[in-house]
């Protein structure tokens, strides 16, 4: 059984198969670490980090040329081997989330760009609320005279 066969064998996942909370909105950094564990483990991690890119997709109809269909049929066979890998990397994220984690994602077509958009939305989100109770911290903290700063 080739890499692919394993990965896509073991690519299918269902919420029932995932042992962490889904995404929320307020659980990215935890959701991250155990999303990207389970990609790692089904052999997809390198597609949604973008490491393994999309190979580019051949015409649509195939070359009369004995040679070129040779080469056009390897090039098929490789884009969809990637699509259908990005694909199972798309179905486990996306039943890793919840409703409202999902329509961030909603226009994305690949799994990387799913990735990068939870990312902006969540870790910006994150750095704001870390922002104000740093605000916080500093205008509720009492100056006591011989302490440092």
């Amino acid at each position: 059984m080739s890499a692919f066969e394993t990965s896509a064998a073991s690519a299918g996942a269902s919420s029932s198969d995932l042992r962490f909370t889904k995404l929320n909105g307020e659980n990215y950094n935890d959701w991250a670490i155990n999303m990207k564990a389970t990609l790692q483990s089904k052999l997809l991690w390198l597609l949604v980090e973008g490491s393994e890119p999309c190979p580019a997709k051949p015409e649509d109809s195939p070359p009369t040329d004995p040679e070129k269909l040779k080469e056009w049929k390897a090039a098929q066979k490789e884009y969809m081997e990637w699509t259908l890998r990005d694909h199972a990397a798309q179905g486990t994220m996306l039943v890793a989330a919840d409703r409202s984690a999902q329509a961030h994602v909603s226009t994305c077509t690949t799994a990387k760009a799913m990735w990068d958009q939870w990312k902006k939305v969540y870790v910006t989100t994150n750095q704001k609320i870390d922002v104000h109770y740093h605000f916080e911290e500093l205008y509720t903290t009492k100056y006591v005279e011989g302490s440092s700063m």
